[in-house]
């Protein structure tokens, strides 16, 4: 039996829906593009595609329960002054606001049809919003462990390339060594002087360095210099990442994630810890530049770790500004489609 065109337009909308389904249905199975959303934001471009066929084929009983839940995703998502968002509030929730909404009849369909179809729109520039940004977050996360890793490397096989040593008037203060270095060993022990016996002291007569001339002479066979290590800058950054991973604590404690999927908190986290890593060096070498007053001269390995702990902790000061950026982004996105069995955000507990 040959089919009205009607029937026939139905039929088409019905397949398309099906595909529609299904294309989602597939994309959130394909987990190899996950990682950048493009899975994610493929199924939910074809579930929305899907959502508008079931509005328009919806028949007048089951049109009146699309009513609320169009009208709150479209405030959700659109201005308040948005022609679409205006003509659908006009129809459903007329001035003065009754008790209880208007149903949505079959004349007002195609009001909410456009209006829902530009919360749509307006909800997936909000997700892209949030994509990009993670996005940001990860390659600058990875830019720092880049950083991170050459100057460890480079700590590790040419130590006096950058040194973390502190001339003091005691032993030369470095980050890692017993004496005053972060983790360099002390020098060779001192050769004793010309002409002197084997069995003889090493210990300088204290006569004769009381009344020493002052001026260049040879060190004293007493000062035992810490050269730099492998270890020196490696030491100071699990130091500043140490420090850096307990503010992330407390970032996360003020930043939840909304329940949307980008996984933003956990991002800005792994931010903060080769910030932290990198800070600690940075800081220790405007220190030993003597570019912070009064905290040129380091004259212990505690006292060396310490600032590049407070240094990793120092971060937060510039993390936190994006800390702040990804509260702005996790806000503007909102609840997911209507037609879909997950509550809007005022229904969450």
């Amino acid at each position: 039996m040959e089919q009205r065109p009607h029937d026939e337009a139905r039929s088409a909308l019905l397949d398309g829906a099906r595909r529609n389904l299904a294309a989602a249905r597939d994309a959130a199975a394909n987990t190899r593009t996950n990682l950048t959303g493009a899975a994610s934001e493929r199924a939910w471009t074809n579930l929305q595609a899907a959502v508008i066929v079931l509005l328009t084929l919806a028949d007048d009983e089951e049109l009146v329960g699309w009513g609320p839940e169009v009208l709150e995703f479209a405030r959700l998502h659109l201005r308040s002054d948005d022609p679409r968002r205006v003509a659908l509030e006009e129809r459903l929730d007329p001035p003065p606001a009754p008790q209880k909404l208007q149903p949505l009849e079959a004349g007002s369909r195609h009001i909410a049809i456009h209006a829902l179809q530009g919360a749509f729109a307006a909800n997936s520039v909000e997700k892209t919003r949030a994509r990009s940004f993670r996005a940001v977050v990860h390659a600058g996360t990875l830019v720092l462990f880049g950083v991170a890793a050459g100057l460890a490397w480079l700590g590790w096989n040419h130590p006096s390339t950058l040194e973390l040593c502190f001339p003091d008037p005691n032993p030369t203060a470095c980050a890692a060594s017993s004496t005053v270095s972060p983790s360099a060993s002390p020098g060779a022990s001192p050769s004793p002087s010309p002409g002197a016996s084997p069995g003889a002291s090493s210990t300088p007569n204290p006569t004769v360095t009381a009344t020493a001339a002052p001026g260049p002479s040879a060190p004293s066979s007493t000062a035992q210099e810490a050269q730099p290590s492998q270890w020196d800058i490696p030491l100071v950054e699990l130091c500043g990442l140490a420090a850096a991973a307990l503010t992330t604590a407390v970032a996360l404690r003020r930043l939840n994630s909304g329940g949307t999927p980008f996984a933003i908190p956990l991002a800005l986290s792994l931010l903060k810890l080769p910030a932290g890593a990198v800070s600690a060096v940075i800081g220790l070498m405007l220190i030993r530049g003597g570019l912070i007053p009064g905290l040129d001269k380091l004259s212990t390995q505690g006292q060396i770790l310490a600032w590049a702990a407070l240094f990793g902790v120092a971060q937060h000061a510039l993390t936190r500004f994006l800390d702040e950026k990804g509260r702005q982004v996790l806000s503007s996105v909102h609840s997911p489609a209507p037609g879909v069995d997950e509550p809007l955000p005022e229904q969450r507990h």
